[in-house]
């Protein structure tokens, strides 16, 4: 193993090999097709485990039509598999497409769960959205008692940053 090559060197080198994964092939294809208008079937991701729909969630546009927000909810079957991970990101994208339907939902997810990793890209998705933005800093005071410290300074610094 040439570490230089590997550590100092710009690029990849030459011996470098992608890892074959047909699980997130699968993942792969499915987004790909949505980006060219064809959303994946209930029966296509019945199967796909944690990191699948995760992958699936994470590599889905910023913002997306409402209804597709309704229908991978659906499909993906998120109350039933009851992942903050999951809403996270879900939240994160529905937030973003206008899904105002989900607000009640962000709320109560925001007041019981305290992962930062989980907490933070829903109130970005907050603020730099024009629906519910202004819905940011009151959500944030009505929950910061039940988080620790380090994720209300960080809530509480986006949100100044944003001028809320």
């Amino acid at each position: 193993l040439n570490v230089q090559k590997w550590v100092y060197e710009p690029g990849m080198p030459e011996e470098w090999h992608r890892t074959q994964s047909p699980l997130y092939d699968e993942v792969e294809k499915a987004l790909e097709e949505y980006k060219q208008g064809k959303r994946p079937s209930k029966e296509q991701g019945k199967d796909w485990h944690r990191y699948q729909i995760m992958s699936f969630l994470q590599g889905l546009p910023k913002s997306i039509p409402v209804e597709d927000c309704k229908y991978f909810e659906d499909i993906l079957e998120l109350e039933r598999h009851n992942d903050d991970a999951f809403f996270s990101a879900f939240y994160a994208i529905s937030i973003t497409s206008g899904h105002q339907e989900v607000w009640s939902r962000v709320e109560k997810f925001m007041g019981t769960i305290g992962r930062m990793l989980y907490v933070l890209p829903v109130i970005r998705a907050m603020i730099d959205t024009d629906w519910s933005k202004e819905k940011a800093r009151p959500l944030f005071e009505s929950v910061k008692g039940m988080h620790h410290q380090i994720t209300v300074h960080a809530m509480d610094g986006l949100l100044k940053k944003a001028g809320l």
